[in-house]
């Protein structure tokens, strides 16, 4: 999938009210997973998570019965969280630990308008206010890209046998 970011809201000057911004998420694939307490503790140390909460997600299973191929363990970290969290490949069973960056809807001048701006929630979606009114042309429609891959997992731009345009994320100016 090709992510586009929310469209920004500016006021007429063009200076920007609100945008996304990319946040890093922590996840795990729990079938990569050898020593389930080590993880936990050392996870639960530095963000400050519950050990059987964090503990469970690891042992997550499917509808089949099978450990899950992937769950969240914390979203939308911090910068504080983040650097608490350290290098990853300190961590036991680091090959298992996957930082994702995900947009986040974020107000540079916070209060400023707030009641007319409204806000979008952690699904991207808007709420109230001009994000709610204007949420067609804000919102982003994921585009597609199907391609052959070398053995490492890199696109081959000139094998692409799919290829769709992400849509949406426009601009707007008050």
């Amino acid at each position: 999938a090709i992510h586009r970011p929310r469209g920004d809201i500016l006021d007429r000057t063009g200076h920007v009210l609100a945008t996304d911004r990319q946040v890093p998420s922590l996840g795990a694939v729990p079938k990569d997973v050898n020593a389930h307490g080590a993880l936990a503790t050392y996870l639960c140390a530095r963000l400050g998570l519950d050990r059987d909460e964090v503990l469970r997600d690891l042992a997550q299973r499917d509808k089949k019965g099978e450990l899950a191929k992937f769950v969240w363990i914390k979203r939308w970290l911090t910068d504080e969280e983040r650097e608490a969290l350290g290098d990853l490949a300190d961590a036991p069973d680091s090959k298992a630990l996957v930082l994702q960056d995900e947009s986040l809807r974020f107000y540079p001048d916070r209060d400023l308008a707030a009641h007319v701006l409204g806000f979008a929630n952690r699904e991207s979606q808007g709420s109230e206010g001009v994000e709610l009114a204007y949420d067609k042309y804000l919102r982003s429609e994921e585009g597609k890209r199907v391609s052959r891959v070398d053995r490492d997992r890199n696109f081959l731009d000139f094998l692409t046998l799919e290829y769709e345009e992400p849509r949406g994320g426009d601009d707007i100016y008050l």
